[in-house]
């Protein structure tokens, strides 16, 4: 798992807060990669192999671990009610089920599924480092998909990027990025301040937006996913995986053949608050149909 930060209350901005806390936490999550990716890479040379769940915001870690590492280092990667973007796998959003309802317009050029290389693809492709990766999702989970009113889920999250009161923007042509990019263009971060010309005569005094830095691909990788990018897909957490994940067999204990479980349809996992960390805040008792299908997954085998 991955303790998102937390900030001051200001009552008036809470549902923009909160957004404005998880992705703080992405960021400091994105740079906590490495130190995972040597641990997995010590395990690996004493001879473990590693099996890897992560929960909600800590997929951020863990996907990240793995591409930084080594082939072989991680055995099979779960991830449980994910909080990333589905489009760090996949490039095509209308083969996402269910899709992202979008926006009035998007603010964004789509860097996550069709990250700026040659040629380009989705940011983590299909992580072949792992040789099993499973998603445990559930379509209405309440921090992915809808939130409460001033506890504000990812989607409304993703819609709020870039995060302007923290000095993000995207200033350009959305369909022409990352073409013929000047200075002070495309994903920046900067500040404001009052333009000195104005508030003079009775006139309203008008605030500036000053750009302090560039962000580019790939020194501010990031900064960019955790600050400016908009998603075009839904979490991956509230997604059933289209590809790049393992395929099961059809006698691998309901596994769905597109290489995720359906925690909704198979354990009743639902819309509450509760049920987005449900497996951790119950008991082993209760919760055993998700144990048991974790140890199936990963391989680790099953005594009766």
């Amino acid at each position: 798992d991955w303790p998102c930060r937390t900030l001051p209350k200001l009552v008036v901005l809470e549902p923009i807060e909160s957004a404005l806390n998880f992705d703080q936490s992405d960021y400091l999550g994105w740079h906590s990669a490495q130190a995972l990716a040597k641990l997995q890479e010590t395990l690996k040379g004493k001879g473990f192999a590693t099996r890897l769940l992560a929960h909600s915001q800590g997929n951020v870690v863990a996907g990240e671990a793995i591409r930084l590492g080594s082939s072989g280092d991680v055995h099979t990667w779960i991830a449980t009610q994910a909080a990333i973007s589905g489009s760090f796998f996949h490039q095509d959003e209308s083969e996402f089920s269910p899709q992202l309802s979008a926006p009035l317009f998007w603010k964004t050029p789509k860097v996550i599924s069709d990250y700026p290389r040659s040629p380009a693809a989705p940011y983590w492709g299909s992580l072949g480092k792992v040789a099993r990766k499973i998603s445990y999702y559930n379509e209405s989970d309440y921090a992915l998909v809808s939130g409460g009113l001033f506890t504000p889920g990812w989607e409304f999250n993703n819609r709020t990027k870039p995060d302007d009161l923290l000095g993000y923007r995207f200033i350009g042509e959305v369909s022409a990025y990352p073409e013929h990019l000047l200075p002070g263009e495309g994903f920046v971060q900067g500040h404001y301040e009052e333009d000195p010309d104005s508030g003079q005569h009775d006139q309203p005094t008008v605030t500036l937006f000053i750009v302090d830095k560039d962000l580019r691909f790939p020194a501010d990788d990031y900064e960019i996913f955790s600050f400016g990018a908009q998603s075009r897909a839904k979490a991956l957490g509230s997604l059933k995986v289209q590809g790049n994940f393992t395929v099961f067999s059809a006698t691998s204990d309901t596994v769905e053949l597109s290489g995720s479980r359906n925690l909704k349809a198979l354990l009743d996992f639902d819309q509450k608050h509760y049920s987005h960390s449900r497996q951790f805040r119950s008991n082993i008792v209760d919760e055993q149909g998700y144990w048991r299908a974790l140890v199936i997954d990963s391989e680790l085998g099953i005594s009766h």
